[in-house]
């Protein structure tokens, strides 16, 4: 074996004898006259370059926002003349891959005052799942007439709670709520509904007695309306009576379903039915008694002095606490 370079045959091929080589000692560091072209850092190299592409493509692109809240089942949903419950329910939903928790409220304001607030309970988002929470708020002087509203609902979190929350993006794009669309068809169908409810209620009373049903007395709606308007203003029940009898439930009750219940059904007929027949021998003693000995207001529904009532009017006025006034005008 020789330790001299061998150096390449002009032919492509080496001479004959010749072996696998390597630099002899006394080669210098810079010659390389006769070695192969060396692959191996080009390859490393190019393994480094698809790397570092790769990376480039999956990097975060910095803090944008992985996880959002928002509003939403944000209507009006009218439960009384004037009263609204606005069912607001908060919404999770996360577009990365770790785990979100959030914990704040919404604040609901109108014509820039706070109407209400509403907490929500800690939320939590794990890779792309979402999480909700619901609540309602009840809002009063809804129904204003000719008064529009614009509720707007803002969602407020808490900072030391929501982590990260560099990365939490609030929606508050769908969170108003207005009473335009909604409160004049809906005002003037409840009541409505609720004059046909005090019609019915007087009709399943008086079936108990085995009497023919009254009719709605739509030619004296305007005045009975006006009765209500009056007796309240003057605080006489009966200051102002357009029918041939007349039953008032005043204001004391505080609410529609209170008239129906309270005022027609437990008080007019079942307490002065009792009244009535523990005065069978002189009636017009307890007809004319005050609460709780009266007796009168079970007279006129069941005409027990027959005079023939066949048509009923529901005379009705809110007041400005909400409190509906009503009278009951019995026409022959």
């Amino acid at each position: 074996m020789s330790n001299t370079m061998v150096q390449p045959h002009p032919g492509g091929s080496p001479a004959a004898g010749s072996g696998p080589s390597d630099r002899s000692a006394g080669a210098t560091r810079g010659d390389n006259s006769g070695r192969r072209p060396i692959t191996y850092p080009l390859v490393i190299v190019f393994v480094l370059l698809i790397a570092l592409t790769v990376g480039c493509v999956t990097r975060s692109h910095g803090p944008d926002p992985s996880a959002r809240m928002y509003l939403y089942d944000n209507e009006i949903k009218l439960v009384g003349l004037h009263e609204a419950d606005l069912p607001l329910r908060v919404g999770v939903a996360n577009n990365g891959d770790q785990p979100f928790k959030f914990k704040g409220e919404v604040v609901v304001t109108s014509n820039g005052s706070v109407v209400g607030t509403v907490p929500f309970g800690q939320l939590t988002t794990a890779g792309t799942t979402g999480d909700t929470t619901a609540n309602t708020i009840t809002v009063h002087q809804v129904c204003t007439p000719g008064q529009v509203k614009v509720f707007t609902a803002t969602i407020k979190y808490d900072p030391s709670i929501t982590a990260p929350a560099d990365q939490v993006d609030v929606d508050q794009t769908n969170n108003q709520m207005s009473t335009d669309n909604v409160c004049p068809m809906i005002y003037e169908r409840y009541i409505e509904v609720f004059r046909e409810d005090v019609l019915k209620k007087v009709n399943y009373l008086r079936g108990l007695e085995k009497l023919p049903p009254l009719q709605e007395a739509s030619l004296h709606q305007s005045c009975s309306n006006a009765d209500a308007k009056a007796n309240f203003e003057s605080g006489d029940p009966h200051k102002s009576q357009c029918g041939q009898a007349q039953n008032t439930c005043d204001e004391k009750y505080g609410s529609f379903e209170a008239v129906l219940s309270v005022c027609i059904e437990q008080q007019m007929y079942y307490k002065e039915k009792q009244n009535y027949e523990a005065n069978q021998a002189n009636p017009s003693f307890c007809y004319d008694a005050t609460w709780p000995n009266t007796c009168g207001h079970y007279i006129n529904m069941t005409d027990k002095y027959n005079k023939g009532y066949k048509e009923l009017a529901v005379g009705l006025f809110v007041t400005p606490s909400e409190a509906p006034y009503v009278v009951l005008n019995f026409f022959t």
